[in-house]
């Protein structure tokens, strides 16, 4: 606990942690799908997109001592923060953990931002609705329903998109990426809510059963009544 407690202070106080976190609170919602691993579904994969700095420097600065290489990949790090939150893709180590629901987190951004859906913080107001968002980047995401701005397009097709997680999403249908298998039958989804929905052909679960079932008994009283 006390380990984590440091871990905490150290992202969440000191300067590499805070330009850390308002880079992912953007990277949290502009570049993760929403429906596969947003941070409030999810345990914490919300920040996989690494803030920058995160390409490969040249062989010639590669060595520069003011830089943070990680032994794995190779890729190095303007900050020790960003190394440690690197590492943490790497290891799957996830110290951060939300006493209300149980999930965990790689870091301490996505974990503030998760805190926000239980607590009710919403700290970034539209100022054309005022609708509130756990981040900004949530918030500009918003901001494309007024603008009618989509600035994610498809080289293939053409077709534009509002954010980059359905982008990324509907890439796959060309690029023929199935990132998401199923355990019984070894058929890749696109998004983790496809598999969801195809998981329910092996378990037989009717999740909109019950509504259809009242329905069909409301359409059996009301002409009852009337005949």
């Amino acid at each position: 606990a006390a380990f984590i407690k440091e871990e905490q202070e150290e992202l969440c106080t000191s300067q590499e942690g805070e330009q850390l976190e308002l880079k992912q609170e953007t990277d949290a919602f502009m570049l993760t799908p929403v429906d596969e691993d947003s941070e409030h579904g999810d345990s914490g994969s919300t920040t996989d997109a690494e803030p920058e700095p995160t390409k490969r420097l040249h062989s010639s600065e590669s060595h520069n001592k003011n830089y943070f290489r990680c032994d794995t990949c190779g890729k190095d790090f303007k900050y020790k923060s960003y190394l440690k939150k690197h590492m943490r893709g790497h290891t799957g180590e996830k110290p951060y953990s939300c006493k209300t629901c149980g999930k965990d987190f790689r870091d301490c951004s996505a974990f503030k931002i998760h805190m926000r859906f239980h607590t009710g913080e919403r700290p970034y107001s539209c100022k054309v609705c005022e609708s509130g968002f756990v981040s900004s980047g949530e918030l500009t995401r918003h901001m494309r329903v007024h603008t009618g701005e989509k600035p994610y397009s498809c080289g293939t097709c053409g077709k534009d998109f509002k954010d980059a997680s359905t982008f990324k999403i509907h890439m796959r249908f060309h690029t023929g990426e199935r990132p998401y298998p199923c355990e019984v039958c070894g058929k890749g989804c696109i998004s983790n809510s496809e598999l969801t929905k195809h998981m329910r052909g092996h378990t037989g679960e009717k999740p909109y059963s019950f509504s259809i079932h009242m329905t069909d008994l409301l359409i059996f009283l009301l002409a009852t009544v009337f005949l």
